[in-house]
């Protein structure tokens, strides 16, 4: 695909009166390619701008905002409520809709949500196993258990 300014350049080398192999090998493009655009009057433009296509889901994009607030995600029976309200399309335009919402609910659901109290007025508190160790007066071997107590930042200084 040639871009424009090249399309230009080929034109204008001809103009000149460069000779069509002598452009193929300037440009690096192929003799059936500078004659084709020696031939033509504008450059041919391969991508056709158009107008961006309205989704059949468009129209009830609304009532799917609404259902999913109200906690309903599942794509079947969103499909099942809006057939019932002239929606032709099928489920696959459905779930790409629905897909980043649901994303962004589970997001939403497994972010933690950072807060922040007065100087120690907050602690955290955590139980864990660390392994085993050896107990020699039992002679055998034991879980070992740890309890840590974490007190928030005081006032500087103290």
């Amino acid at each position: 695909m040639l871009r424009v300014d090249e399309w230009v350049a080929i034109r204008e080398m001809a103009r000149q009166g460069v000779s069509l192999s002598e452009i193929s090998r300037r440009t690096g493009r192929d003799p059936k390619t500078i004659r084709k655009v020696l031939e033509e009057t504008v450059p041919r433009l391969h991508r056709k701008i158009g107008h961006p296509r309205v989704s059949k889901l468009e129209p009830f994009r609304g009532y799917l905002l609404e259902r999913v607030e109200q906690g309903c995600t599942n794509a079947v029976v969103l499909l099942e409520e809006i057939a019932k309200q002239g929606y032709s399309g099928r489920i696959s335009i459905l779930r790409e809709f629905l897909t980043p919402i649901r994303r962004e609910i589970v997001r939403k659901r497994d972010a933690t949500e950072r807060f922040e109290t007065g100087p120690a007025k907050q602690a955290q508190v955590d139980w864990g196993e660390f392994g085993r160790i050896y107990d020699s007066g039992e002679d055998r071997w034991k879980k070992l258990h740890g309890f840590l107590f974490t007190l928030g930042p005081g006032p500087r200084g103290s």
